[in-house]
């Protein structure tokens, strides 16, 4: 696994200090902040549309949102031995606990901000969908 992630790693101009297993993939602590690597199981193309879609909700002022670090070669990904690969720029954050109010009023202020940001992008952007709302909420309860 230690080869795996380095050939991976070769790809970015990253210095890495530290890796660490996290669920859904590997933190990595670099001179240019935190760093999720993960597999990416989807399509390129729907690699490309999440890409788009975060660039503008950035741009209409929703900043609370992980984004992908691209390779030397300007690429959102990396193959290796079959697979893709991706590194997103992490920060740290956790779900709400829905029983302390600040937590939840905190989280109602990130969603309106969400909502308004949404309001505020200049053209919609269409993801490509590779499976029905079922299929997708049934996998994330068995997570």
């Amino acid at each position: 696994m230690a080869l795996e992630i380095s050939e991976i790693l070769s790809n970015y101009d990253l210095d890495v200090r530290n890796c660490v297993r996290i669920r859904g993939g590997f933190l990595l602590d670099t001179e240019k902040g935190y760093k999720l690597l993960r597999e990416f199981g989807r399509s390129k193309e729907l690699l490309t549309g999440l890409n788009e879609f975060r660039k503008c909700l950035i741009e209409a002022g929703y900043g609370s949102i992980d984004t992908f670090f691209e390779s030397k070669e300007d690429s959102l990904y990396t193959e290796y031995d079959d697979k893709t690969y991706v590194i997103m720029n992490y920060f740290n954050a956790r779900e709400c606990d829905i029983g302390n109010e600040k937590e939840v009023l905190a989280g109602v202020r990130e969603l309106a901000m969400l909502h308004k940001a949404f309001d505020n992008m200049k053209t919609p952007i269409e993801l490509p969908y590779e499976a029905d709302c079922r299929t997708v909420f049934e996998k994330r309860t068995r997570e």
